[in-house]
């Protein structure tokens, strides 16, 4: 599943299990039943390999929410691959102004009272970090430790509680 931005043209492309397919696409916008796309009855246009494209026009994206596509082989219904069968349509796209440029813009996040990183690219420079670096967890007092990957410096600390079914960090730095 992908973002969209709303009212905006995309080519969509879809991953299907043939090649040599005639198939039309049928959209649902934001739960409704599935109708034809804004264009009109449409058919996917083959790119080779199985890749299959379809351009959404402003129209098709012109409802918050999901956008789901129903892929048609003559009378029956084509499954393409895992997760290809939606996207979201959103009012803008994370990390986006209203012209598109790509922003370090802040971000209103929980996180703030805790001291954590509350821009976008702060946070996903934090997220990067946690994916690649080494990190630990005394049971005992609940702090989790992100260590570099030297290993040889903790790069932040967080207090995690836990209630007897879930974790909840509480604070951290």
């Amino acid at each position: 599943m992908g973002l969209l931005k709303l009212a905006t043209a995309r080519t969509r492309m879809f991953f299907l299990p043939a090649t040599g397919l005639t198939v039309s696409i049928q959209l649902s916008k934001a739960g409704a039943a599935f109708a034809n796309p804004s264009a009109g009855a449409s058919n996917l246009t083959e790119v080779g390999s199985r890749w299959y494209s379809f351009t959404l026009g402003a129209a098709d994206t012109s409802s918050l929410g999901t956008l789901a596509y129903r892929l048609h082989d003559g009378s029956s219904v084509i499954a393409p691959s895992a997760g290809e069968c939606q996207d979201e349509v959103v009012a803008e796209l994370p990390g986006q102004l209203a012209d598109g440029a790509v922003t370090d813009a802040k971000v209103t996040a929980p996180a703030e009272a805790a001291g954590r990183p509350t821009t976008f690219m702060g946070m996903v420079r934090r997220l990067w970090e946690w994916q690649c670096n080494k990190r630990s967890r005394d049971r005992s007092t609940g702090v989790v430790t992100l260590r570099n990957d030297a290993d040889t410096a903790a790069l932040e600390t967080q207090l995690q509680v836990t209630d007897g079914n879930s974790d909840t960090q509480t604070e951290g730095s």
